[in-house]
């Protein structure tokens, strides 16, 4: 029983990852239009709104439904997550099962190997990492609000808090 409850936490905490990603439009600053001259400060300005591309262009892949088909907490399969939903719209994701539903705000780092996803809800702030193939999705996720360090990688281990979610993206 108290696996369930750590591994529903930790479904709720990766609604709130999902949630918080960098979808939120960035200001542009057109140096025409400021005055600026700084040749640096415009390369500057240019790799943070590539940085901001990359993020929005990576959330973009991720809009849609999504359902869990298999979760791992220490190493082991967590049985009755199968099925629970994940439908990320803009820079919000709600995971949904029945009688539940939480959602979180998203920021995504796609630039970072492997691309780092934060999410945040009621229950904090959640540091975890994601892969995405076609229809396939990864994400390993500490625990929430725990103060831990980001996953390295997509394996969980007797000795760690992390949690690695599969899911597939629905046909709609």
């Amino acid at each position: 029983m108290k696996a369930t409850i750590v591994c529903y936490s930790a479904l709720v905490a990766l609604a709130a990852l999902m949630v918080t990603t960098g979808c939120q439009e960035a200001a542009v600053t057109d140096p025409e239009v400021s005055g600026r001259t700084d040749p640096a400060q415009t390369s500057a300005d240019s790799s943070a709104d590539e940085g901001n591309d990359s993020a929005v262009a990576a959330s973009a892949e991720l809009q849609g439904t999504w359902v869990i088909t298999r979760v791992e907490y220490k190493g082991e399969d967590v049985a009755g997550m199968a099925g629970t939903r994940a439908v990320v719209d803009g820079d919000q994701v709600a995971i949904e099962s029945p009688g539940a539903r939480a959602v979180s705000s998203m920021t995504l780092d796609p630039g970072k190997n492997p691309a780092w996803m934060d999410t945040t809800n009621s229950m904090g702030r959640t540091l975890a990492i994601y892969k995405l193939d076609g229809d396939q999705l990864w994400i390993c996720a500490g625990p929430a609000n725990a103060g831990s360090d980001r996953p390295a990688d997509f394996t969980t281990s007797a000795g760690d808090e992390s949690m690695l979610f599969e899911y597939s993206r629905v046909e709609e």
